[in-house]
């Protein structure tokens, strides 16, 4: 970079420069937003967690029910599983399509256009899919491992 001193002093860069300068900034910009989007990721894997907590809990006297009609531990698992990783992709797509519609309508406000990346999209949804089979792990496990005769007291 060369500087030139006086009066109006003028800048000259180096299109490499400013190009080593702009992926610097790019680099810094996408670490920082895959943090946010770690711990967003987390932030909604103990949500999930928690909501399905309260479901086994709140569904006790069901479970209870259908333990002592014979149904087995994997049959009440595979229901908690199946329901917490339904949660979790009805929130992806609702997630996809709110920023969607946000990014369409900030291409609308600067003359860019909107190119969705299904391939990204699909990934996210699969991701969320499994996020929702951890987060139900727990809840699920805790929902099969209860007595009949505990879980109808009441």
């Amino acid at each position: 970079m060369a500087n030139v001193k006086g009066e109006g002093s003028i800048k000259i860069s180096e299109l490499q420069s400013q190009k080593k300068q702009l992926d610097g900034i790019l680099a810094a910009a996408t670490s920082a937003l895959s943090f946010t989007a770690g711990i967003s990721l987390a932030v909604a894997s103990v949500s999930v967690m928690t909501a399905m907590l309260v479901s086994v809990g709140e569904r006790k006297r069901e479970i209870g029910i259908k333990k002592s009609l014979g149904a087995r531990n994997i049959r009440i698992v595979g229901e908690f599983l199946a329901e917490s990783t339904m949660i979790c992709i009805i929130g992806s797509i609702v997630g996809i399509a709110a920023g969607c519609a946000v990014a369409f309508v900030i291409g609308l406000a600067v003359g860019e256009s909107f190119v969705m990346q299904t391939d990204i999209m699909l990934i996210a949804v699969a991701v969320s899919a499994v996020i929702g089979m951890i987060s139900g792990s727990y809840p699920a496990y805790k929902a099969a491992r209860m007595k009949p005769v505990d879980a109808l007291k009441m």
